[in-house]
């Protein structure tokens, strides 16, 4: 049966599947997604990526770091971004 879930088995990272959609799919301009850990030198790896995104939300299942949440306000009272986690 096919699935739109991955996980982080050998080289299927959220990186490489993000870069996998937005090369063959440029048309995007909203995106959502579950992830369980949420880290803020995670999203440095995808944020270049997301460049045409004017909307994206992402549920985190477990935990966020501290320096996300700031990082997340901060962009938010500068109205740099439009993203809720």
């Amino acid at each position: 049966m096919s699935s739109k879930f991955f996980t982080n088995r050998d080289n299927n990272t959220l990186e490489n599947r993000l870069k996998d959609i937005l090369i063959h799919h440029k048309n995007i301009s909203n995106l959502e997604f579950l992830i369980g850990y949420f880290r803020i030198s995670g999203f440095s790896k995808i944020a270049t990526l997301m460049n045409n995104i004017t909307k994206g939300r992402i549920l985190v299942g477990i935990s966020i770091d501290a320096m996300t949440k700031e990082a997340l306000e901060r962009g938010k009272k500068l109205n740099l971004l439009d993203f809720e986690i």
